[in-house]
């Protein structure tokens, strides 16, 4: 797929997210391409971002627009067809960002840093520990939030963040999790592969 003439000047992709029949990619120096599969069309949405924003994750809004989040706590909001300064409370690299429902979102970085709220109004969560969070994930009402050194869960009702009762084996490795249809979480290590269903979790490999 070609990026366009531009692509040469932007930097690094660092992210890329299937929004709707979209897949849009954000990277270093203010990359931004919403690309369509079908059809190979790839349009350039940096407007408003300026010359050199590093952006390192992206999720959509419920009302179609996008959330992306990147260095020194930057966090953006692109509604009708432009970014803005969405706010942050954040001072350190965010690196996840995901939809939590309700029109809010959850974002997350380095040293254990996690914020939930609507562009504009943010408020930090206590996770109670200090590894980077690499990779956030939302399935019913319950946020999933990894690491190199773990995952966590965060009950939306409650506010409770806990590990996963994985049983009596457990993953050794963790870097990222994501969320699939009907329900299921996936957890990705370097050494493993787990995932939940309506019965628990359990490896994929044995």
């Amino acid at each position: 797929i070609n990026l366009g003439d531009n692509s040469g000047v932007r930097g690094p992709i660092r992210a890329c997210q299937v929004i709707g029949n979209l897949v849009v990619v954000v990277g270093t120096n203010s990359t931004c391409f919403a690309i369509t599969p079908s059809t190979g069309m790839v349009e350039d949405h940096s407007s408003g971002l300026g010359s050199d924003v590093p952006l390192t994750g992206i999720a959509c809004d419920p009302g179609g627009g996008l959330i992306a989040v990147g260095l020194d706590g930057s966090i953006w909001h692109r509604h009708d067809d432009h970014w803005v300064d969405a706010g942050s409370p954040a001072d350190r690299l965010l690196t996840c960002v995901c939809a939590v429902g309700d029109g809010q979102f959850l974002v997350a970085g380095q040293h254990g840093f996690a914020a939930m709220g609507t562009p504009g109004s943010w408020t930090r969560l206590e996770l109670g520990v200090t590894f980077d969070i690499s990779a956030v994930a939302q399935v019913d009402t319950t946020s999933y939030l990894s690491g190199i050194s773990g995952l966590l869960q965060r009950d939306g009702a409650s506010g409770e963040v806990t590990v996963p009762e994985f049983g009596s084996e457990a993953p050794t490795s963790f870097s990222f999790v994501f969320a699939a249809p009907d329900s299921v979480v996936w957890s990705v290590g370097p050494k493993d592969l787990w995932a939940r269903t309506a019965s628990g979790w359990r490896s994929l490999f044995g």
